[in-house]
């Protein structure tokens, strides 16, 4: 095990993993994504999505947790369900204050203070990570853009606008040179401005001040991992983002980036994390590698990102990222569980001894309709040929299970590739 992986796996055991977000459909997203990383305590909404038969694979690959505790479900909020469940904060409390365990989050701007209240003693108040204060600094992209601009980090020519007359002078100074213009103020909001239409088209979203950057060709688009951890600031790993029409919809390794490139991506990313006191738990960058071979950090998640679960959870498995390709995505679809899509013929479990297979996890279930709408997919194979017959073949699968549940009265079939909103 490398020093890297020993320093996240102290903090994977010290933490029980809450990691509530819900998005604009209101549905939790990354409860169970915990899993893949070996944590050994979660609070999840629930395990519906998965199946016994799956839930059964990823506890003979050790995937599942010792303790999983599922408060009742009343709202999408996941720290809600647990404060207002006496039950599931007492199973929880009681685990808390023997092992001493602190809690990882996803968002720590959430009410972690009222949990803190519920779970602490006299000799006994565990702490949040990433703690709120640090994290708030991170998660504000106005306030990051400033302190990089201010280490000399390379990121796209852009300013801080903070008016719609002053959005206007930059485009017209982009347009010039035949140049688009992103304008960026929150996490997943973001506009590409082509022409001055665009901006009267975006203008009543645009709550100021908001970034406009110049856009640039780009090669390809990594983001790097990190863990902060005692002391420490070790690189985890660095992958492509899949990008489509502005939206993320995955990632992919190998690093399509040069060796020399991702070793600078490194250097960035701790220089970054340095400009956060306080920072402790897993830190993202995004950059892009210009067609010039310019490095460019363009936006900072001050928290896990979507891609460190599946890939961590091939590191922790003993797979070398080196040897392997890998592909991991999210997909909507309508199934009724994990399980429906992994009992296919033609499904192909990942094997970690054999480095190839089609892996699921993180199903997001649906109340109401008592189906899986979206999950996630990782596809690991000795070569890209490999990856992409694997994917087709997962996605004919989906399809095919999402018909059969149509058939079966569950609603209208839908698969498409998750991607990130924009405003």
């Amino acid at each position: 095990m490398s020093i890297q992986d020993d320093i996240f796996d102290d903090f994977i055991r010290s933490c029980v993993f809450i990691h509530d977000d819900y998005g604009e459909d209101e549905i939790d997203h990354y409860g169970t994504n915990p899993f893949l990383i070996g944590a050994d305590v979660c609070v999840v909404d629930t395990l519906r999505g998965f199946g016994e038969t799956y839930l059964r694979y990823l506890d003979n690959l050790g995937a599942l947790p010792e303790t999983i505790i599922e408060p009742i479900y009343r709202r999408p909020s996941l720290l809600g369900n647990l404060l207002d469940d006496d039950v599931a904060l007492e199973v929880l409390r009681c685990i808390m204050r023997e092992r001493k365990l602190d809690i990882s989050s996803f968002y720590s701007d959430k009410d972690f203070e009222l949990l803190i209240a519920c779970l602490s003693n006299n000799s006994y108040t565990p702490r949040v990570y990433p703690p709120k204060e640090p994290f708030v600094i991170a998660n504000d992209k106005i306030k990051m853009r400033i302190l990089l601009s201010q280490a000399g980090i390379p990121m796209p020519y852009g300013i801080i606008c903070t008016s719609l007359d002053e959005l206007r002078r930059f485009h017209w100074h982009c347009s010039r040179r035949h140049r688009y213009t992103l304008v960026k103020r929150e996490h997943r909001h973001m506009c590409i401005i082509s022409n001055d239409d665009d901006i009267d088209k975006f203008a009543e979203f645009l709550d100021f001040p908001v970034i406009a950057e110049v856009g640039c060709e780009v090669r390809c688009s990594p983001v790097s991992n990190c863990i902060v951890w005692r002391g420490a600031n070790q690189h985890l790993f660095t992958f492509d983002q899949m990008i489509k029409d502005w939206k993320h919809t995955g990632n992919r390794n190998p690093c399509s980036a040069s060796p020399d490139e991702i070793l600078r991506i490194e250097d960035y990313t701790r220089a970054i994390v340095d400009l956060v006191p306080g920072y402790e738990g897993v830190f993202g960058v995004d950059y892009i590698v210009t067609l010039e071979n310019k490095v460019l950090a363009v936006d900072v998640n001050g928290r896990f990102n979507s891609c460190t679960y599946p890939f961590y959870f091939l590191k922790r498995l003993g797979v070398p990222l080196d040897r392997i390709h890998a592909v991991y995505r999210v997909v909507d679809c309508t199934i009724g569980q994990l399980s429906d899509v992994f009992e296919d013929d033609a499904f192909f479990p990942f094997r970690a001894e054999q480095m190839e297979g089609m892996f699921l996890f993180n199903p997001v279930f649906d109340f109401e309709r008592e189906l899986v709408y979206r999950f996630s997919y990782l596809c690991v194979a000795h070569n890209p040929v490999d990856i992409s017959n694997l994917e087709d073949c997962l996605l004919d699968i989906i399809k095919r299970q999402s018909r059969q549940r149509v058939k079966r009265g569950g609603g209208k079939a839908q698969m498409r590739y998750k991607t990130e909103p924009v405003l």
